[in-house]
């Protein structure tokens, strides 16, 4: 099985890598882990084309390989793992979303999953202003309904950061959406 986790909402991508990782557990698979930044082909085909010791079946992990800048080695990993049939389990985990357009060309029977930040917590952002408590603290309800409250609490503390960035710097300080 070949599952392709994606997504800007790292929390819910991670938990469920870590419910996938978990389950190899309790199958007794061993686990194996590659830095898809700086992972090269024969790093990838040791990993996917070797027996384990114990002859255990394997769970292996690629993180941020489509995220990867594109290189001539990227696209000679990526060209291996679209053609050979995979014996192993292998999971993608990506910490941001991979656009259509590369995806369209991966097979389909990979499994893909896109973990979105819920848009209700940008509302809630967007409410932080003066005199704004009531429709600030209704945002803010249902933002932690929609997603977890961590992840609320990293994107409050992250416009907190740039508001102050903005009074310091102004405009040439902050780079991004108005």
């Amino acid at each position: 099985m070949i599952f392709f986790l994606h997504g800007d909402n790292q929390v819910l991508s991670r938990v469920k890598l870590n419910e996938l990782i978990e389950n190899a557990k309790s199958e007794k698979k061993e686990i194996i882990r590659l830095d898809g930044l700086k992972a090269n082909l024969n790093q990838v085909l040791q990993t996917l084309e070797s027996s384990s010791l114990f002859g255990q079946e394997k769970l292996v992990i690629i993180e941020d390989l489509f995220s990867r800048p594109k290189s001539k080695e990227r696209e000679t990993i990526i060209k291996y793992l679209k053609k050979k049939n995979i014996i192993p389990d292998l999971i993608f985990w990506e910490k941001k979303e991979i656009s259509g357009t590369t995806t369209r060309w991966l097979p389909k029977e990979w499994q893909y999953q896109v973990f979105k930040t819920p848009t209700i917590i940008f509302k809630f952002l967007d409410s932080i202003k003066q005199n704004n408590q009531k429709q600030m603290l209704t945002f803010l309800k249902q933002s932690i309904k929609k997603d977890s409250s961590e992840m609320v609490f990293y994107m409050l503390a992250r416009r907190i950061r740039e508001l102050i960035i903005a009074i310091d710097l102004g405009k040439e300080g902050l780079k991004g959406e108005p």
